[in-house]
């Protein structure tokens, strides 16, 4: 049997995803990127979490701040966003400028 990993979780992150108890465990604290890393790697690995419509808010009116995560993930040995949405959902909310 495998042990629970251990997931942190950015003490900012105000709905926190709700990880198999069985299989994770979880603990709050600030990291310098991301809003989920991995007890031991929160330098080195990270998982920025984003909605739909906060991704789109993102993008649109909060591109500067959007490049700055960015840029500090990109820093990172394993990093990525996550945006919870499927790709019809993200064009049509975008538009159809939007090309993959």
């Amino acid at each position: 049997m495998m042990d629970r990993i251990t997931v942190v979780v950015d003490t900012r992150e105000q709905e926190p995803y709700s990880f198999d108890s069985d299989k994770v465990s979880a603990v709050r604290k600030a990291l310098p990127a991301g809003d989920y890393s991995l007890v031991g790697l929160e330098e080195r690995v990270a998982v920025e979490r984003k909605s739909l419509t906060d991704f789109v808010s993102t993008v649109i009116r909060g591109r500067k701040r959007f490049h700055r995560e960015l840029e500090k993930l990109s820093a990172y040995e394993s990093a990525c966003v996550v945006v919870e949405c499927n790709f019809r959902d993200l064009v049509e909310c975008v538009g159809s400028n939007l090309y993959p």
